[in-house]
């Protein structure tokens, strides 16, 4: 068999099962893009920022999410043995063990 002719060899099943997956691959792609496509085209903010919460920040009224950080929402309840309490707070020292 020749390099040229490894098509030849395969069963017509098989080359369409082939083509469906290249197929797949480039919608996949297409996809993933257009996912990351939005973090890409943020505009530039500049001013001074206030703390909203934990993973938040507010710039000129624009409320910014952090990504990659999870924090406790200001107004969030915790409960600890039956008592409920705001998650913001209490200090880190005072939060429950695992």
């Amino acid at each position: 068999m020749t390099t040229s002719g490894w098509r030849n060899e395969l069963s017509g099943t098989a080359i369409e099962a082939a083509n469906a997956l290249y197929g797949l691959l480039r919608v996949l792609s297409c996809l993933a893009t257009l996912c990351f496509a939005p973090t890409a085209l943020a505009a530039d903010i500049a001013g001074q920022a206030s703390i909203v919460d934990g993973d938040a920040i507010e710039i000129h009224g624009e409320r910014i999410r952090l990504f990659g950080i999870d924090a406790p929402e200001h107004d969030q309840l915790c409960e600890t043995a039956g008592s409920q309490y705001a998650a913001a707070s209490k200090r880190p020292s005072l939060w429950p063990t695992r």
